[in-house]
């Protein structure tokens, strides 16, 4: 059997490994010039920067184990960031309050709506280990609202940008 895999990004590639595991003929095809889809980085001296429009930290488990099992891990870090006006701003997940800060000076919303999503957010990070992309069988008990956009559209106090729609 011969099978076409379409697309060399994130997906393409996970399949392209377990049909190679396989021993599964294939032949991957891929319109641009670099595999990673939307996930790309570019190393400048000693740091590394994100420059896709996807990114995967340390709860995305199952990307994590596989770039461990074909020996492409990277140390995966807890902190980000977003450089935009000349600046780099802090996201961490285990200071909420610097990513709240982040948050507030993109001016993306009022700081009422940033008070809006604090409590998801505590929810969320009470609940982490429950979490998982890979299993998402306890996420329909911990899913008793709407979705993010939605609260924040009617808590935030100001018009969501379209891009975050």
């Amino acid at each position: 059997m011969k099978v076409i895999v379409i697309g060399a990004g994130v997906a393409g590639l996970s399949a392209a490994y377990e049909l190679q595991r396989h021993h599964i003929d294939f032949l991957l095809l891929e319109a641009d010039d670099h595999a990673g889809g939307r996930i790309a980085a570019e190393n400048a001296g000693e740091f590394r920067a994100d420059t896709g429009v996807q990114i995967f930290t340390e709860s995305y488990s199952t990307a994590i184990r596989l770039c461990h099992e074909i020996g492409i891990s990277e140390e995966c870090s807890r902190r980000t960031g977003i450089y935009s006006k000349g600046s780099f701003r802090i996201l961490d997940q285990n200071d909420p309050w610097t990513s709240l800060q982040t948050l507030h000076g993109f001016k993306l919303l009022s700081a009422q709506g940033l008070s809006q999503l604090i409590k998801p957010a505590q929810k969320i990070r009470t609940h982490s280990n429950q979490l998982r992309l890979n299993d998402a069988s306890h996420a329909p008990l911990l899913d008793t609202e709407t979705s993010i956009v939605d609260r924040m559209r009617k808590h935030a106090g100001s018009r969501l940008p379209e891009d975050l729609e």
